[in-house]
């Protein structure tokens, strides 16, 4: 949408949009008079959280920017974008708002003028777009820019659309996840999503987490709890840090398809490693009831993917180290060409099934050979022999 072609309803934005004043009441206001709301071209400085209802399109002109100014960030909720209702840790409700759609703008965090404050559970996490607490939401062209940790993160919410979203960072900082689904979302889809330059994002591109160390500044405000029917769609990446996570400990994910994958990651294309090697664990492997594995992961599809290495790194490509009882893999190459590490192993896999290898007449031989010796570079082979669906 441009300026020419608004709708006779929508309300136009009066800011300065100069880069130096304080935009924010002004935007918020127009929000809270308006459920169709247009920013034009300008640098809106935000001092404060963006807050919309329910019922809202708010679309900006494409090269609007919003930036988070300096120091306004203090509090766990203190987010550059959110919806109203987004904040109840108490309630029960997983719909409190309803029917929100954000098109357009560049939405930039500001990384080096608001600091995260440390490991105090009411401190700023970093987050930059928080939505909870909601169903039917829709995000599209969009750039995310210099979040302090992650770009965009969603919970307790129903029928999400995010789609055709760039990431860019000019200064790289931890837990820089691109988009991120926490516990208890359904029926997602997420598509086109574009990072360009050296670690962007600095974290997963996508990460699904239905399980996360929930006590952390970073986590808080997101729930544990199961993840349904999600499509991944159309990932392009220079040099992420990775391109997928899948985090399942103790609830579900199922019904996910991660299709259309092409670029460089640092660690992982696909990681399904129950969170166990974050700076914080949630778990030990030798916890009581542990020692057989954790997640929960079923009906996963993982499809079309031309990825390497894009640091050098020891992670595998694909590190599957989750229960899970139907993995469906098809078409995985590893692009030799542009790998800068391809000694490391393609495939690892934990706790996989034994009656998966009782056709094997050495199976710890086939297990070195799908772990950290493995440099395949097409999975084919390896996924006729292991029939790996059998993995749990």
């Amino acid at each position: 949408m441009n300026d020419a072609s608004l709708r006779s309803e929508t309300l136009v934005v009066q800011a300065v949009g100069d880069g130096n004043a304080n935009d924010h009441p002004v935007i918020q206001r127009a929000l809270d008079q308006s459920r169709d709301v247009y920013v034009p071209y300008g640098i809106y400085k935000i001092g404060g959280t963006l807050r919309v209802h329910s019922g809202t399109r708010l679309v900006a002109h494409p090269l609007a920017r919003f930036v988070h100014a300096d120091g306004c960030a203090t509090r766990q909720d203190d987010f550059l974008l959110t919806n109203v209702n987004c904040w109840n840790p108490s309630s029960d409700s997983k719909e409190l708002d309803r029917d929100i759609e954000i098109v357009g703008g560049i939405w930039d965090g500001n990384v080096g003028g608001n600091k995260r404050s440390g490991d105090h559970e009411y401190g700023w996490s970093g987050v930059m777009i928080h939505f909870a607490h909601i169903t039917n939401l829709t995000v599209r062209d969009l750039v995310l820019r210099n979040s302090n940790s992650y770009y965009f993160r969603v919970g307790w919410a129903k029928n999400i659309v995010v789609e055709r979203v760039q990431i860019q960072a000019t200064r790289t900082s931890p837990n820089q996840d691109g988009i991120h689904l926490g516990g208890h979302c359904e029926d997602a889809r997420i598509e086109e999503i574009v990072a360009h330059g050296l670690s962007t994002p600095n974290d997963d591109m996508v990460a699904l987490n239905a399980d996360d160390a929930i006590f952390r500044p970073e986590c808080n405000g997101v729930p544990c709890g199961p993840i349904r029917r999600v499509r991944v769609r159309h990932l392009r990446a220079d040099d992420c840090h990775s391109f997928v996570r899948l985090a399942s400990v103790d609830h579900e994910i199922s019904d996910v398809e991660v299709d259309d994958v092409v670029g460089g990651c640092q660690v992982c294309a696909v990681n399904v490693d129950a969170l166990r090697y974050c700076r914080v664990p949630i778990f030990k492997d030798s916890d009581p009831g542990r020692e057989n594995g954790v997640g929960s992961l079923r009906n996963v599809r993982l499809s079309r993917f031309t990825v390497h290495k894009s640091a050098p790194l020891s992670h595998a490509l694909l590190r599957l180290e989750s229960r899970m009882p139907s993995l469906d893999l098809r078409d995985f190459r590893r692009d030799r060409s542009r790998d800068v590490a391809p000694d490391t192993p393609t495939l690892r896999v934990k706790h996989v099934a034994a009656d998966v290898l009782t056709r094997q007449a050495d199976q710890r031989a086939v297990l070195q050979r799908i772990g950290v010796n493995d440099t395949l570079e097409s999975l084919a082979d390896m996924i006729a022999e292991l029939r790996i669906r059998g993995i749990v």
